[in-house]
């Protein structure tokens, strides 16, 4: 039997879609928006379609309305998630595993292009292995600290 004695535990409510992908909702920005993420474990990033993203369906997170953001790079930075091709600027803000609560500032990045994400408003990579070069980009391990 385990036990989870002084062990804070945070419930996430999931849904799946047809192609076995597991979604969950996290918060983001000053206001906290809801956000649905692909919950995908051989990844450690985090990545929100945003304002800047003209082809992503949905457009969750606002830079433009977040006064806790901050854009830590003007360099456009590109990463591929399988099938998904994601391209945006690395940016800190307020990121929530639970409305209002679990909270860290957080890196992550603000997606100006996101294909593939038909199902979802970004990726949360939740992977138990670290690379050691991106240890403050796995919101998990990030808030265990």
């Amino acid at each position: 039997m385990l036990s989870s004695v002084g062990v804070k535990q945070i419930k996430i409510d999931l849904t799946t879609t047809p192609d076995s992908l597991y979604l969950g909702t996290i918060y983001v920005g000053s206001e906290g928006k809801a956000v649905r993420v692909i919950l995908d474990t051989g990844s450690e990033h985090l990545a929100i379609a945003s304002d800047l993203c003209d082809s992503c369906p949905n457009k969750p997170y606002s830079l433009t309305q977040s006064t806790s953001k901050t854009i830590l790079s003007n360099d456009t930075k590109s990463v591929l998630y399988g099938s998904a091709k994601l391209e945006g600027k690395e940016t800190l803000d307020k990121t929530c595993l639970a409305k209002g609560d679990s909270c860290i500032n957080f890196k992550f990045l603000s997606l100006q292009k996101g294909e593939g994400l038909e199902s979802a408003d970004g990726i949360l990579g939740l992977s138990p292995e670290m690379s050691t070069d991106r240890q403050d980009q796995h919101l998990v391990w990030s808030l265990m600290k």
